[in-house]
């Protein structure tokens, strides 16, 4: 439902910039200033890598539901010296070195059948990245926002611009033909100061 939100706001934008577009001096139209700022935005950049990486926690609480394997190895080496009191009867009784090596392998697999907080966390995990992709949607909004709002501000000051030149000719005539009248007779010095 958002999506198609932002797309039809997208629409309505791209009209919008075809009928500011049909001005001939218009050197951008809205759709592409928008492109632009969504390449180059800052606060859109952060939102975007924060969605992100909330989106990595879904995955993390999906582990939850795979097995652990677990490898272990252990080497053990011991050395023993071995002395006979009392070796003059016997003379097979020799003492001497011995030494043993010990190794050990292990491999431990565990499968959780069920773990209810293993569900709870992958429900909070989808949660979290539902919010993470609405808080994207707003800071796509307001991006739309900010740039509708600056550049019909522009298209405003521009028509004000336009508003004031043809205001400023149309004294300037107003003027011009007070002068004339009063160079001709018509119009007193009044009608002149007053143009």
């Amino acid at each position: 439902m958002f999506r198609s939100l932002c797309r039809f706001l997208l629409i309505g934008l791209g009209s919008l910039s075809m009928l500011a577009h049909a001005q001939p001096e218009a050197s951008h139209n809205l759709l592409d200033i928008y492109n632009q700022a969504v390449a180059s935005d800052p606060t859109l950049a952060t939102a975007r890598s924060a969605n992100k990486a909330t989106e990595e926690r879904l995955a993390q609480a999906r582990s939850l539901f795979f097995p652990t394997i677990n490898f272990n190895m252990n080497a053990t080496r011991s050395a023993t010296g071995i002395r006979y009191l009392n070796n003059q009867n016997n003379p097979f009784r020799a003492g001497g070195q011995e030494s043993f090596d010990t190794f050990a392998y292990g491999v431990n697999a565990t499968q959780p059948i069920f773990r209810k907080q293993n569900l709870y966390q992958y429900d909070q995990a989808k949660l979290q990245v539902l919010q993470s992709d609405l808080q994207l949607i707003q800071a796509q909004q307001e991006l739309m926002l900010r740039v509708s709002d600056a550049y019909f501000d522009v298209l405003l000051a521009r028509d004000n611009i336009e508003l004031i030149n043809a205001q400023k000719a149309a004294n300037s005539g107003q003027l011009e033909m007070a002068n004339a009248n009063f160079e001709v007779g018509t119009a007193t010095i009044t009608d002149v100061n007053e143009a």
